[in-house]
């Protein structure tokens, strides 16, 4: 939709509230429909720190095997909410119908869990490592076929949680801011405005990126969902990727639909738009199921 700019800016945002409200009434259509095909359920976590954090799993109803898994982390505050909700390109439910268990939780400070909002550092990294714990200790999860699935501003602290040492297998971004700049161009009224070194450190995550151990995916159209025709910070997420010197064994990286390891000066980005995206990540899960822990 870069092109409806030429038009105006208004009718951009006119098309997106109508896509929104279409993809939610598809996707409730949808949930009705598979009512009886995804199991549910609500747990408890305690972070390293102690904190409780609100989480809830879903897997299909007929798994006879150990399943591949991911923490789903969704746009915006992420959480459960986000993960449920109608107007996201993919849910955590549409990711179970598809043969995964999924985890998604309220990270400290939001929703139903306790602590301080740590607005994607290190405990919040700290929170996904736990759920990836989680998930590893459940009997119907294969503990070396675990990912990361960030969605829009659920993506940097899923890169964060990898970077530190989360046991995962790869890492699924959507359209994630990955530097300040990016960030801060997308929530200029958040608190993410401090003028400190230390802190930013632990949110860079263009540093962060240069240190995964496992895979990592971007999935990015042409026309970003929350700055649009803004490009720029996915090519640099590509060059972060694919200009490591030496990188671990087990790390790779992909661009949309590309071949791993590729890094082209003009990707081929996804069509814009949510019903796009949901095909595009759909997609992606069922390529990655197959795809296991670096040295397992």
């Amino acid at each position: 939709m870069p092109e409806l700019q030429l038009i105006g800016p208004e009718l951009t945002h006119a098309l997106r509230r109508v896509e929104r409200r279409t993809t939610s009434l598809v996707r409730q259509a949808r949930r009705w429909r598979n009512r009886h095909g995804v199991t549910t359920e609500d747990v408890q976590l305690q972070s390293t720190c102690g904190y409780r954090l609100a989480a809830r799993i879903w897997r299909p109803s007929t798994a006879a095997a150990a399943l591949p898994a991911v923490v789903w982390v969704g746009d915006h505050q992420g959480g459960i909410a986000a993960a449920t909700h109608p107007g996201a390109p993919l849910t955590a439910a549409d990711a179970a119908a598809a043969g995964f268990g999924v985890l998604a939780l309220d990270l400290a400070g939001r929703g139903d869990s306790t602590g301080e909002d740590d607005h994607g550092g290190p405990e919040h990294a700290d929170n996904i490592t736990c759920a990836v714990q989680h998930l590893a200790s459940l009997p119907h999860v294969d503990p070396t076929r675990i990912g990361l699935v960030g969605l829009g501003l659920g993506a940097p602290v899923c890169v964060a949680a990898a970077a530190s040492g989360a046991p995962v297998a790869w890492v699924l971004d959507w359209e994630g801011p990955v530097d300040r700049e990016t960030l801060l161009s997308v929530c200029p009224d958040a608190p993410l405005g401090v003028d400190d070194a230390v802190w930013w450190s632990d949110r860079d995550t263009l540093g962060q990126l240069a240190r995964l151990d496992c895979g990592y995916v971007r999935l990015q159209s042409e026309d970003d969902h929350l700055n649009t025709e803004e490009l720029r910070h996915a090519q640099r997420a590509l060059f972060a990727v694919s200009q490591r010197h030496n990188p671990p064994p087990g790390a790779w990286f992909q661009i949309n639909h590309h071949p791993r390891g590729e890094a082209p000066a003009r990707p081929l980005w996804l069509s814009p738009g949510r019903f796009s995206a949901g095909r595009a990540i759909r997609r992606k899960l069922v390529r990655l199921a197959t795809d296991r822990r670096p040295g397992s």
